[in-house]
């Protein structure tokens, strides 16, 4: 249609059909999986989910962690998704609010839609696929923390705040202030004093809004702690109406809420010993130096205890090297982790030419691609994992290696470890609770690091993934039978790589007729063969095949 030689679209007239709501009403009720107790009928058959309704100003999206009323209770639930209208047969008074946002992105974006899509695959209830990628009872029994936001940080260290408010430097500053606001300056600025006087600032006109006799009980609270953090219980048991009062300092954005995991066991200190200095002062005995060396050969640190036991010495003789400045003694956190013995470090091999085809393929990789790399047993496929995995680590990622069967693990968790020392870590269901919930912990700290696992592993919750692995992918344990959710972690893995946008490797001497069949409809372009049998090492005979393929399960679409 023209007007005045104007092109325009076609006019399209719409009526408001059944779907149509005013846009202050949309998605104001949200599925919430509660974490309650029930069996295993109940659990399957999604009783454990329940329609609650989303307060004004309260923002939610599936993946995170609320407050809900049940029963006389106030229970931990899981978003689960988002509701445009609640069910008919729902009476709407029956439908209580959510209390609040515990914390947001509990799960991130891409782990969030994998357990929705093997909620989906599977025909699995989705709070069995979050029970199986969470240590047991996690969200149960964990608790709800408030604490300071760094504005708030930066007020509670000042008793006397409108005294610094009305010096002239300050007065310079809060003249400034909005100048500094509206060019971003403040975002270049390295001075950490001038950022918390910035904040400052700010927090002194949110301060002034704040109406709520609650929200100031509570800030006042938190002021007063040294760490300016409280479980909510507490503050509960002091501020009768604690969750208005914290709603409205999240709001604000003067607090924030996080969810503390359980501690199943008090926290175990050690000692631990750390080399500052690789130059040996010449004052030093030839006793002082041994133990210095040997800390040294074993990457530089060692628990106390660990380390005189290796040299028979005394802590004495400690005491005199913390004086010289050659180490530092510091108490750490014992994790309950599986351990192996201290290990040789061990370098890198030279690899033969069907190696180094296979490492140069994987290392091409821009992103999401799978690979299946076939050699026989002692063909060096694990020295290609090793080479593959040093430079992500390098660049702050991580690796996640699965292995069929537990029995598999501390051979593979040996070399891998004598490779990197303490960066690698142990994921399985043989793990007790505590060693579990641990490892669980270590991980979410997004320190570059590989993961070593059983089938479950694949859950592993590492933010920077930048490799997956699947070691003997053929074999039939990497199916899970029961209990629910009955996935395949080959699948599995294929989709979390695909969505972390990384590569995986199917590495096996026998590949499954799926991996075959995918690598055998590629082009013939996209293939990499390794010769096989020729310049073979000692130990360590040539792959026959590198080959790449970039089939995949059809993704199920997100819920």
């Amino acid at each position: 249609m023209y007007i005045n030689d104007l092109n325009l679209s076609p006019l399209v007239v719409a009526e408001p059909g059944e779907s149509y709501q005013p846009s202050a009403t949309l998605n104001r009720w949200v599925e919430v999986l509660v974490d309650c107790p029930g069996t295993a009928t109940e659990v399957e058959k999604g009783a454990n989910i329940y329609i609650y309704r989303l307060p004004s100003g309260l923002e939610v999206k599936p993946g995170d962690i609320l407050n809900v009323p049940f029963g006389a209770q106030h229970l931990t639930g899981v978003a689960i998704r988002l509701l445009f209208k609640p069910p008919v047969d729902l009476p709407l008074e029956k439908i209580r609010d959510v209390e609040d946002v515990i914390q947001k992105n509990f799960f991130r974006d891409s782990y969030w839609t994998l357990m929705e899509r093997i909620s989906q695959y599977y025909y699995t209830q989705i709070i069995q696929v979050i029970r199986t990628a969470l240590p047991p009872g996690l969200l149960g029994r964990s608790q709800r923390r408030i604490r300071l936001t760094v504005a708030g940080a930066a007020v509670s260290t000042n008793t006397n705040i409108n005294a610094l408010l009305n010096t002239p430097l300050m007065r310079i500053v809060r003249e400034s202030y909005s100048l500094l606001i509206k060019f971003y300056i403040f975002n270049t600025i390295e001075n950490n004093y001038l950022i918390k006087i910035l904040a400052l600032l700010n927090f002194q006109s949110l301060v002034a809004k704040v109406n709520n006799k609650d929200a100031h009980k509570i800030l006042q609270l938190l002021q007063q702690q040294s760490d300016g953090d409280y479980s909510f219980r507490y503050l509960q048991n002091q501020v009768p109406r604690a969750y208005q009062g914290v709603r409205e300092l999240l709001r604000r954005g003067l607090v924030e809420s996080y969810l503390e995991p359980p501690q199943l066991t008090k926290p175990k200190f050690e000692k631990a010993v750390t080399l500052v200095t690789s130059t040996l002062e010449p004052d030093l005995t030839t006793r002082q130096r041994e133990i210095l060396e040997v800390l040294r050969r074993r990457g530089g640190e060692l628990w106390q205890s660990e380390l005189l036991q290796i040299c028979n010495a005394s802590s004495s003789i400690m005491k005199t090297l913390v004086q010289k400045g050659c180490i530092v003694i510091e108490e750490r956190e014992v994790l309950r982790t599986e351990q192996s013995p201290s290990l040789a470090q061990d370098q890198p091999k030279t690899l033969n030419a069907a190696q180094t085809i296979a490492l140069e393929t994987i290392q091409t990789l821009n992103g999401f691609a799978q690979v299946l790399l076939h050699g026989v047993t002692g063909s060096g496929k694990t020295e290609v994992y090793l080479q593959a995995i040093a430079p992500l680590l390098q660049i702050g990622k991580s690796a996640l290696v699965l292995v069929p069967e537990i029995g598999l693990t501390p051979q593979l968790t040996d070399r891998f470890r004598a490779r990197f020392g303490n960066k690698v870590r142990v994921y399985h269901s043989a793990l007790s609770e505590g060693e579990r919930y641990d490892t669980w912990r270590q991980m979410l700290l997004g320190e570059p690091q590989v993961v070593i696992g059983t089938r479950s592993a694949i859950f592993a919750p590492l933010p920077n993934l930048g490799l997956i692995i699947l070691d003997e992918e053929h074999d039939s344990s990497f199916k899970q039978d029961s209990p629910i959710p009955t996935y395949h972690a080959r699948t599995v893995a294929q989709w979390r790589a695909e969505l972390e946008n990384c590569p995986l490797i199917l590495g096996s001497a026998t590949p499954s007729l799926e991996s075959w069949l995918s690598v055998k409809e590629e082009d013939a372009g996209t293939e990499r063969r390794g010769d096989a049998g020729k310049e073979g090492h000692e130990g360590t005979e040539n792959l026959s095949q590198t080959l790449s393929a970039s089939e995949r399960p059809p993704l199920p679409a997100s819920l």
